[in-house]
This record gives C-alpha cells, sequence and structure tokens, in this order.
C-alpha cells in the first residue's frame, strides 16, 4: 500500500485505501493487496473515494472520474471534467459528488441535480 494515502474505507468484505498518487489498494481479510491503478484502466492514480456496491463490483472515485471494476477488471469508466470525491447509492439510483456539483448516474453518464458547496473543517 502507498505510503500517501488519502483514506481508509473499510466495507463488509474489503479494506481500501485510497492514495495520492498510487491509485487504490484493496486488503482482504487474510492481508492480500489487490492495486487498482492506470495501468489496468482507473481513469486517474489521485483518488478519493470507493462506494463497494458488492462483494464483486467497486465504483473508485478519482481525479479524472469514476471507475467501475468488476471481478477486479475494469468495467467501465466515467470520465469528467472535475475529481468526484464520493459516490453512494439510494434505493437504484447512484449519487456521485464532486467539489461543485451533485450528480445522479443513469445509465453511467452523470446528470447535474445541484450545487455543492464545501466548506473547510476549520
Amino acid at each position: 500500500v502507498s505510503n500517501t494515502i488519502e483514506r481508509l474505507i473499510q466495507t463488509p468484505s474489503y479494506f481500501w485505501a485510497t492514495t495520492y498518487g498510487n491509485g487504490v489498494s484493496r486488503i482482504d481479510k487474510e492481508g492480500k493487496i489487490q492495486n487498482f491503478n492506470q495501468r489496468i484502466g482507473l481513469l486517474s492514480d489521485i483518488t478519493y473515494y470507493v462506494y463497494q456496491e458488492n462483494e464483486k463490483n467497486a465504483w473508485i472515485a478519482s481525479e479524472g472520474g469514476i471507475s467501475i471494476f468488476e471481478n477486479e477488471k475494469l468495467f467501465h469508466n466515467i470520465a469528467t471534467p472535475e475529481k468526484i470525491l464520493a459516490i453512494t447509492q439510494y434505493k437504484n439510483t447512484h449519487y456521485a459528488v464532486s467539489e461543485k456539483s451533485l450528480y445522479e448516474i443513469h445509465h453511467y453518464t452523470l446528470k447535474k441535480i445541484g450545487n455543492v458547496y464545501l466548506i473547510p473543517p476549520n
């Protein structure tokens, strides 16, 4: 796992480490590490968040947009002009948040549904 960790995320199946420049590392219960980066299709190695839809499907938010992996292989990329900071699902709809906007994700395209105003923690 990179020494430039952006965020640590725990899901029921894995522990994830997003990084600033080295993609995402996924750690399983036995300690096995699987790396996801641009060499295998990730849009950017600067990553911010992982939404694990199920044990086989992960959505990775990055500087370049959203990369969706299924069974450890790239399934689809959604390139964006702004970095995606988080992804979630409510009922049957996926949502993404950037520094400026909230998006609904339909058929792997983003539809802006509102503005976001981020306030620094201090």
